[in-house]
């Protein structure tokens, strides 16, 4: 989820989709901002506002035991089990 996060983000913003403005020289107008402040939010925005919010998820699953290890007993019997089955 979090891949398709960042190319949906990076695509928005190679087709000009999404952009950044700042304030102008004359109050209350806006500019678009440069190329280094759309660089360093387009990095905040995918490194933060995406990776790190699906963290949380896989963090809170993995705490409560929703997802297992390959290596775990548990998983390893169960894949026996099917694989004996058929």
């Amino acid at each position: 989820m979090a891949v398709f996060a960042v190319i949906w983000t990076t695509t928005s913003v190679l087709i000009s989709s999404r952009w950044i403005e700042v304030l102008g020289a004359t109050p209350g107008t806006f500019d678009d901002a440069g190329k280094l402040v759309s660089l360093l939010a387009l990095g905040y925005d995918i490194f933060v506002e995406i990776a790190l919010a699906y963290v949380s998820f896989f963090a809170t699953s993995a705490l409560l035991v929703w997802i297992r290890h390959a290596s775990d007993d548990s998983c390893a019997n169960v894949r026996t089990r099917r694989n004996s089955s058929s």
